[in-house]
């Protein structure tokens, strides 16, 4: 009697265990759902507001083009778009095309340092890190003797008013160049492991003379760009998976 009231407890024990499991996972499937559904809502909602955004940005009515909305509509692209989308050619369209007009060029600029901001202000919230540097023409900067520390080297070849030409190996002579509308997420390089970006936040011709800020990237960046480093990612989870 006494073994069948200990089988029965136990059998009790069981069955409400699984009922509490069983709940724990109804639970979990509706916060899946829940925030699938999220996901899938706010990607909808970002295609309309996309699509909304460059067609207006690439209409041919000239009353409705003015430099202003163009600039509006640019900032706004910039601000819900960074991860996916490189619109460096669109600042430098706008750039070109009203060089002549007062204001216009210092108001690009703005815009496009204020996303850049926000992107070096999510990289270093996920793990990343900054580093403000001064440059001078040919001068060949070791990162890693500065309080950087930063196992990379900066060489200055060449300043413009807009832009900057920069190496990151004395032996690159053609070297790259970046101007004030590249953006961390997308204008990135690598070295080894490293991923980083530079961003051009001053020039000055008469001292040949750069500030710039250097971004590195968190190790497990992988970046919608960057398809070669997500397929690496997925291959090498496959191998493990299946070697087990």
């Amino acid at each position: 009697m006494e073994n069948r009231k200990k089988e029965f407890k136990i059998a009790e024990d069981n069955r409400a265990a699984q009922i509490k499991l069983q709940e724990e996972n109804r639970r979990a499937q509706i916060v899946v759902q829940t925030l699938s559904n999220r996901e899938s809502a706010t990607a909808d909602l970002k295609a309309k507001m996309f699509a909304t955004l460059i067609a207006h940005y690439l209409k041919e009515d000239k009353a409705e083009h003015d430099p202003e909305t163009q600039l509006a509509i640019l900032e706004l692209i910039g601000l819900n778009f960074q991860d996916n989308l490189h619109f460096k050619p669109l600042f430098e369209m706008i750039d070109i095309k009203y060089k002549e007009k007062a204001g216009i060029n210092a108001r690009l600029r703005k815009i496009s340092q204020n996303i850049a901001r926000k992107e070096i202000a999510k990289i270093v919230g996920s793990g990343g890190s900054k580093c403000k540097i001064n440059l001078k023409l040919k001068e060949h900067k070791k990162l890693i003797d500065t309080k950087c520390q930063i196992p990379l080297d900066i060489i200055l070849l060449d300043v413009k008013e807009d832009h900057i030409k920069v190496a990151t190996d004395e032996k690159d002579l053609e070297g790259f160049e970046v101007n004030y509308f590249d953006m961390p997420l997308v204008d990135n390089s690598t070295k080894g492991e490293l991923t980083y970006s530079i961003i051009l936040s001053e020039t000055d011709v008469n001292s040949n003379t750069a500030k710039v800020k250097l971004v590195i990237l968190p190790p497990a960046y992988y970046g919608t760009r960057n398809s070669l480093k997500t397929d690496q990612l997925i291959s090498d989870f496959a191998e493990d998976t299946y070697s087990e």
